[in-house]
């Protein structure tokens, strides 16, 4: 039998090293040289068989999978590469079926019959069958049948059939989790002993919906998901009972997930949702791998395998509401706001934007009735909406108890209908901040004082919401003005039907310059600032209105005569003095340049 062994061999070798041989591959190799002419480019389906062992992958989109010996992720760039050393494998000898016969040779004695190992290709029109056998007697080439049908023996680089997967691992996918093919809509997270974490995916923010709702934060819910599709297999565990990597019996992976805390009880759980997959991947985390600190052991998407990953994605899990939750309190504009309430201990302040909706236009119904400062309340509301805060502090039964009373209550309508209650209350968490709570929302938002809105705090920061208009006559309306006051009565009317008028003094000439003057004071005459609201018989006298230093009194032309009073009290500390309009409970305080213009005469002699 050594004889006879020896003996084909040798024929073998002379086979291959035959001149004859070598003119015949030439003239059979065809025009493209290559052992296989087809082209790979619409392979959708590959089996792949060595030494016993057999994978099968199909093809998704870009993607590959395996399909037996179990199904889960392939490593696409590896696959797409043994594709392409497979289509661009030379064609190096060809041998005949009438020169295999005339030598008493067979397929087995190429060691393809049967073959070590073979590759099955499919596509939408064609099927590929390549059959490898034993080495050629250099060891450089292996022997090949492309086609058994047609007994034809090739000879091609051996490097081919040493890119033969040899094991799952070679080709498995070890992204732990593939990027999925559409976007992605949702994101839960699933921690022992805490509520659960979800958010879902609305156009281009992200929602919590999971314990409570409210907005996520865009960057900690990205960087969740690259995190998990970033994780790479470190390591595949395996077990008794695997072959390759894969389990022969489902019941020896369910009774490992206890050992390595990937049971439901103990594991950390990430589930992913896209377009188009309503039951989503999820994966399980659990404890430390033994004998190594920066690994985790975790259970695929399906459920297959138990593996090992760095433990760097934990950390990029968010842990808690507070880990994933906006720090923005609104998520809207101030134009949507449609009325506020601000309540104090002893005050309520009640603002509603102007019928009209243009922004700037807001009327003040409480602690008086009339405009407010348009622009300070727009930038108010704008201020108060943009709010983000230093930090989020999980709800806590007992943490809750420990709150201080609040400094102010708030109310805020908006333009869906929907409204929004908010308490404001000194911080018991952080040193100079406040704590904001938005029911029902049982999160506390600690803001820092230095970003909130000054006018929302305390009665004095409201009357800048005020407005601080005291006079808007225009100009040529004005037909009457009469000043009274200590050592002074001036009574001045212009004649005419126009504003253009001559100015006629009851006693004395008219001064048509300090007239004009005072014209353009009353047509815009603004206060400085807003000091009482809700002034009452005590403030009238307190700030000198009982016996007042000026009164002055400007009628006006229109259908019906109007006729607007104001009085002029005691000075302030800055140099001005106080200010108020008949018939309005605000006491506002004017500077000291204005009350210069007042002490200017209308009339001389």
């Amino acid at each position: 039998m050594l004889l006879v062994a020896v003996g084909v061999s040798l024929i073998v070798l002379r086979l291959a090293d035959s001149p004859d041989w070598k003119i015949r591959a030439a003239a059979n190799a065809g025009p493209s040289g290559r052992l296989i002419s087809m082209r790979f480019s619409e392979v959708d389906s590959l089996v792949v068989e060595r030494d016993g062992f057999r994978l099968e992958l199909q093809r998704v989109g870009t993607q590959w999978n395996l399909v037996q010996p179990v199904t889960t992720g392939a490593d696409s760039t590896e696959v797409m590469r043994f594709l392409d050393l497979l289509e661009r494998a030379p064609l190096l000898d060809r041998l005949p079926l009438h020169d295999i016969r005339r030598r008493n040779l067979a397929m087995a004695d190429f060691g393809l019959a049967p073959s070590v190992g073979r590759v099955v290709l499919r596509g939408p029109l064609f099927r590929a069958e390549i059959a490898f056998g034993s080495s050629t007697p250099s060891g450089n080439e292996v022997y090949a049948a492309v086609d058994r049908a047609e007994e034809v023996v090739c000879v091609t680089d051996r490097r081919i059939f040493n890119a033969f997967p040899t094991s799952l691992e070679h080709w498995r996918d070890r992204t732990l989790l593939r990027k999925p093919s559409g976007k992605v809509t949702a994101l839960e997270i699933r921690r022992p002993g805490v509520p659960f974490l979800k958010v879902v995916r609305e156009g281009d923010l992200w929602q919590l919906v999971q314990p409570l709702s409210g907005r996520a934060a865009t960057r900690a819910v990205g960087s969740a998901i690259e995190a998990l599709q970033a994780t790479r297999i470190e390591r595949f565990i395996p077990a008794d009972g695997e072959t390759n990597g894969l389990v022969l019996a489902s019941g020896v992976l369910r009774s490992r997930l206890v050992y390595y805390g990937l049971d439901n009880e103990t594991a950390v759980q990430a589930q992913v949702w896209e377009n188009g997959n309503p039951v989503g991947a999820r994966i399980r985390f659990g404890r430390e791998v033994d004998g190594s600190p920066g690994l985790v052991y975790a259970l695929t998407p399906d459920d297959n395998s138990i593996v090992a990953v760095s433990n760097a994605v934990l950390r990029s899990l968010p842990a808690g509401i507070g880990a994933i939750r906006s720090r923005r309190l609104f998520d809207v504009s101030s134009a949507a706001v449609r009325w506020l309430t601000i309540q104090h201990a002893d005050e309520t302040v009640e603002l509603n934007r102007h019928e009209s909706g243009l922004s700037g236009l807001w009327l003040m119904k409480a602690p008086v009735q009339g405009e407010a400062d348009g622009p300070t309340v727009e930038q108010t509301v704008a201020e108060f909406l943009a709010l983000q805060a230093e930090r989020l502090v999980d709800p806590d039964v007992n943490a809750a108890a420990i709150t201080n009373e609040p400094l102010c209550r708030m109310e805020i309508a908006f333009a869906d209908g929907s409204t929004q209650r908010v308490a404001v209350a000194q911080s018991v968490h952080e040193t100079g901040c406040y704590d904001l709570t938005l029911p029902p929302v049982p999160m506390m938002f600690v803001v820092a004082a230095s970003n909130m809105p000054p006018q929302i705090i305390g009665n004095v920061g409201v009357l800048e919401l005020v407005n601080r208009t005291i006079l808007a006559l225009p100009a040529q309306t004005i037909r009457r003005i009469t000043v009274k006051g200590p050592d002074r009565q001036e009574s001045v009317e212009r004649k005419g039907g126009d504003g253009d008028g001559q100015w006629v003094a009851g006693v004395g000439a008219a001064d048509a310059e300090v007239l004009k003057t005072w014209a353009t004071l009353l047509s815009r005459w603004r206060a400085e600032s807003v000091v009482r609201l809700g002034a009452g018989a005590q403030d009238v006298a307190a700030f000198g209105m009982a016996e007042p230093w000026l009164e002055l009194t400007v009628d006006v032309a229109s259908d019906e005569a109007l006729r607007r009073s104001v009085r002029v009290g005691r000075v302030a500390a800055n140099g001005g003095r106080y200010v108020s309009v008949l018939g309005h409970d605000v006491i506002y305080l004017v500077s000291s340049n204005v009350v210069a213009l007042l002490e200017s005469r209308l009339t001389r002699k």
